[in-house]
């Protein structure tokens, strides 16, 4: 009997979720019966029923359920993105808990952090070139402008150059015609 009644909660969370859209609320416009601040379709996805309330914290990460759903971060884990920072950390810090590179730059803001460059900035150095080419691809230091301007296969084009074109910035002939890559660009 109990295992019925599970079977028919779930399906019911699922026509819920599906009906109300995930992570409603009184503040998104979805649907919160119980009055607690949670959407129910919120509340049924990561809960399984309605008995959680806004200032519960079943991660024990700091941030409050409420928090949670407005963040976009999962209730159950502490580090709802996966980078290694918490999510009471990241929305302190000013980085989204729901994604693990904030800026979009191809490099962690956890990474980020360790490194001393600025997650909330995609080019933290502003030369130019994004935080994770210059780490990533370009082996160049991205708390240093300069650097930036780095040509590496001595072909007339610096890095950033290359990537912005869709030219290898390590083979100064990236086409094969025998003509370096600077020479046709300019």
């Amino acid at each position: 009997m109990a295992s019925r009644w599970n079977v028919s909660r779930g399906l019911f969370a699922l026509v819920l979720v599906g009906l109300l859209g995930v992570g409603g609320g009184a503040r998104a416009g979805g649907v919160d019966s119980d009055g607690d601040g949670l959407g129910d379709a919120w509340e049924l996805e990561h809960f399984g029923d309605l008995s959680q309330g806004a200032g519960g914290d079943p991660d024990k990460d700091g941030l409050l359920n409420l928090g949670e759903q407005q963040a976009g971060c999962n209730p159950m884990k502490q580090d709802s993105d996966g980078d290694f920072l918490g999510d009471a950390e990241e929305l302190a810090g000013g980085t989204n808990p729901a994604k693990a590179d904030s800026d979009q730059d191809g490099v962690s803001d956890f990474v980020e952090l360790e490194r001393g460059l600025d997650p909330l900035a995609s080019d933290t150095d502003k030369g130019g070139v994004q935080d994770g080419e210059e780490v990533l691809v370009d082996g160049t230091d991205p708390l240093v402008p300069d650097d930036d301007q780095l040509d590496s296969d001595n072909d007339g084009l610096s890095n950033w150059r290359e990537f912005a074109s869709g030219t290898n910035p390590f083979a100064a002939d990236s086409d094969g015609d025998w003509l370096a890559d600077g020479e046709e660009d300019s």
